[in-house]
């Protein structure tokens, strides 16, 4: 459970750091589009465009973290596999604690 917290958190920040440069002049021109009277809520409209924007993709990594650590999984596999095809016992190490 810990290691889905540290990926969730990974993904926000890099979330943060790549899409907020293409995000932002698209809220701008959004509030602009909505805009006319009330700065106010369009400026609260346009924040709750830009968080639901994040939470999708959040979810998004969120579902796809199990599908990663099932692959992780199976290559752990195959290269033990591969190092010992003869049967020997070899130690494995577990992916998550």
């Amino acid at each position: 459970m810990s290691s889905a917290v540290a990926v969730v958190g990974m993904w926000v920040v890099m979330m943060m750091a790549m899409m907020l440069p293409s995000l932002v002049p698209m809220l701008w021109r959004y509030r602009r589009a909505v805009g006319g009277a009330g700065g106010d809520r369009h400026g609260r409209l346009t924040a709750v465009v830009g968080l639901a924007y994040f939470v999708v993709w959040t979810l998004l990594g969120m579902a796809a973290f199990p599908l990663g650590v099932a692959l992780a999984g199976v290559a752990v596999a195959i290269t033990v596999e591969r190092l010992a095809p003869t049967g020997e016992r070899v130690a494995r190490v577990p992916l998550e604690p």
